[in-house]
């Protein structure tokens, strides 16, 4: 009798889990664990793992179970917080429970891929394949860890060849799944495949034209191959569509600085970028530049290259931008300080060494 009203405690969860009433749903699992059996019990923790995982990552049961790729369209990680080792406690316990189950593995890989254990959660998805290799969305994210790993590891090439491997894999069998096309699109793009990647992107668009990363993707390829006006218009298709991705405004900026020479709505873009992501230099150095070299405001850009190096005091390009910054203002002591930072760093920098000596001849014909 007791198993009995576990196995309704869980069937009770479960139709508060397809709700999305995870509160619910993981107080009735809780319920249902006191008096179940092994089996019953590996499959309660994973439901409720997954609970735990939907409540925290605001996702959809839908969206998990039916393994739908727009999960993993531009996923964005996020911080991974304790909230999270509740889900992984569960997913654990239900691998220890029976290790045969491939769900558990895909709950842990999803925990493991914000944990930014990228290999682990290879690993984790390795055994669910092996566990369902029927269930091919699994190669699909299998695609995106490694797209991660391309991004954030120095051998980029070698990673964004398996996220290329694996995102073909899975389209083998789903071949008009526009989101795996948009992801096999940045592997290509890594790889600097750029006609390939817009191939990609066009069949994805083709399937829905109102996909923003897909346009941004297109866009990058292109502007690679220096077709600006194409490239114009895809990133302005994408802003259009998802106004918050700074990259997709940083850019454009480009476009606008080096291709139609408009200044100013270059800056606009730099700092829409910068109002979207203010720590992230790439940003910051764009705008630097920008108000340096092309625009001449040196007093405005010097306070930009300051706040990079406040970020990172080892962007030895900030301090050679400064110090011409310095330099074009007649700061000349600021600018001598500044190519002496570069040198603490790279003593054999001939461009700084040269630009202080400039620097001590301005400041003898000044004297």
């Amino acid at each position: 009798r007791a198993l009995k009203e576990s196995e309704n405690d869980f069937e009770i969860g479960n139709a508060y889990l397809v709700s999305n009433e995870y509160d619910l749903s993981i107080s009735e699992y809780g319920k249902a664990i006191e008096n179940a059996n092994n089996y019953l019990k590996s499959r309660i923790y994973y439901n409720r793992g997954l609970a735990r995982f939907l409540k925290k990552k605001g996702y959809t049961t839908e969206e998990i179970l039916n393994k739908n790729s727009r999960v993993y369209y531009n996923y964005n990680l996020g911080e991974y917080d304790s909230d999270y080792n509740l889900a992984l406690t569960d997913f654990e316990a239900a691998i220890e429970l029976d290790s045969t189950l491939y769900l558990p593995y895909f709950g842990r890989a999803h925990i493991n891929l914000l944990k930014k254990e990228y290999e682990k959660a290879v690993e984790d998805l390795d055994r669910a394949i092996e566990l369902a290799p029927e269930v091919v969305f699994l190669i699909h994210l299998k695609g995106v860890v490694y797209g991660y790993i391309a991004n954030e590891k120095k051998d980029k090439a070698k990673h964004a060849v398996k996220a290329l491997e694996s995102f073909r894999k899975y389209l083998e069998k789903n071949p008009t799944d526009e989101i795996a096309l948009t992801n096999q699109a940045k592997a290509l793009n890594l790889l600097g495949k750029y006609n390939l990647a817009i191939e990609s992107c066009n069949k994805a668009l083709k399937i829905d034209s109102n996909l923003a990363e897909t346009h941004f993707q297109k866009g990058y390829a292109e502007i690679s191959l220096e077709k600006e006006e194409s490239a114009f218009q895809s990133y302005e298709k994408s802003i259009e569509l998802n106004p918050n991705n700074p990259y997709a405004f940083s850019n454009r900026g480009l476009i606008h600085q080096n291709s139609y020479k408009d200044f100013k709505k270059a800056l606009a873009d730099f700092e829409r970028a910068i109002e979207l992501s203010p720590k992230t230099i790439e940003f910051l150095m764009k705008k630097g530049i920008l108000l340096s070299t092309f625009m001449g405001e040196y007093n405005k850009a010097i306070p930009v290259f300051d706040r990079v190096l406040e970020i990172d005091g080892n962007i030895l390009d900030a301090y050679d931008y400064r110090g011409l910054s310095n330099f074009r203002l007649g700061q000349f002591e600021k600018a001598i300080t500044d190519y002496s930072l570069i040198l603490e760093h790279s003593p054999n920098n001939w461009q700084a060494l040269y630009a202080r000596a400039n620097c001590y001849k301005a400041t003898k014909q000044r004297a």
